[in-house]
């Protein structure tokens, strides 16, 4: 296959280029600066190399800054969106007039979309109130634009898992010396997934053409934040009792704080159980390790 890849400078990014390179894809990224091998873009200027888009089968679309990279101002908020929104809308709209368009077009999105989720959801779950839940929304039909003959899966991510980057990779340091906390009262749901499975799950979305639309990429097994956390401290041989209060939380992190460690996520993957796929990484402490429990 031929794979155009947006945001693979990311975490995920680099990951799922590594894996289809490793399928044997061909994998082109798009980048902001002209490199020999890569293809030019620039969403904010709606510049991009459109004539090396031709006769692609996919497009994995992973656009957005850094959530967590500072403190929710207003002005960072508004850059959260469009960085997202924008990039799959000049894209999408680019795709619209190629000669030639790929069969599928995926992007990410984020199980935020459901806001603050105490009960299990699906995919279809109503839209929530917090601001990511808008984002999320904006993000997904940012994608209108794409051909008919285009499928279009939106990919709702929860906390991807791996040591080479996300968030596993900033908690790792404080954990193995035995400094984790747990944020909030604990009882805060956490839906997860190991990077490789996100992979996996890609795989699987390409062969099954019967799934479209939005996706729930997380793993089965919804855990709260005190079993999150503290089955992360044993995984390292190491204890975790002490909690960082809400209160504190919402003093440090702000809104940021209360959407990504306060609110809910507890979400249920229905699509991709019912179409057949079956997760390689099933069990959080086995995930944290990046060791399988079952091969497929």
């Amino acid at each position: 296959m031929k794979i155009v890849i947006s945001g693979g400078s990311g975490f995920i990014g680099k990951y799922l280029t590594s894996f289809f390179e490793e399928r044997g894809d061909q994998v082109f990224e798009l980048v902001r600066e002209k490199k020999d091998g890569k293809i030019y873009w620039d969403p904010g200027k709606k510049e991009i190399e459109k004539e090396k888009l031709e006769n692609m089968d996919l497009f994995i679309c992973l656009n957005g800054v850094n959530i967590t990279k500072k403190r929710w101002s207003e002005r960072f908020k508004q850059k959260i969106l469009h960085s997202r929104a924008d990039s799959v809308s000049f894209l999408s709209k680019t795709i619209r007039s190629l000669k030639n368009p790929p069969k599928l077009f995926i992007q990410s999105s984020g199980a935020g979309f459901y806001g603050d989720t105490p009960t299990k959801v699906d995919e279809n779950g109503s839209k929530g109130s917090l601001f990511l839940s808008e984002v999320c929304d904006l993000w997904e039909k940012a994608s209108n634009d794409l051909p008919e003959e285009t499928r279009c899966v939106s990919l709702r991510l929860g906390m991807v898992l791996g040591e080479s980057g996300g968030a596993l990779k900033k908690m790792l340091p404080l954990f193995k010396k035995g400094l984790g906390l747990i944020m909030g009262d604990g009882k805060t749901m956490i839906s997860w997934i190991r990077v490789e499975d996100v992979g996996f799950a890609i795989e699987h979305i390409i062969s099954s053409k019967m799934l479209s639309g939005p996706i729930n990429l997380v793993s089965p097994q919804v855990v709260t934040s005190k079993t999150f956390y503290q089955t992360l401290a044993k995984t390292y041989g190491r204890s975790c009792f002490l909690f960082f209060p809400k209160l504190l939380i919402n003093l440090v992190f702000g809104q940021m704080g209360r959407e990504l460690f306060l609110a809910n996520a507890n979400i249920y993957p229905k699509k991709l159980l019912d179409s057949g796929f079956h997760f390689r990484y099933t069990e959080l402490k086995l995930a944290f390790i990046g060791e399988k429990k079952d091969e497929v």
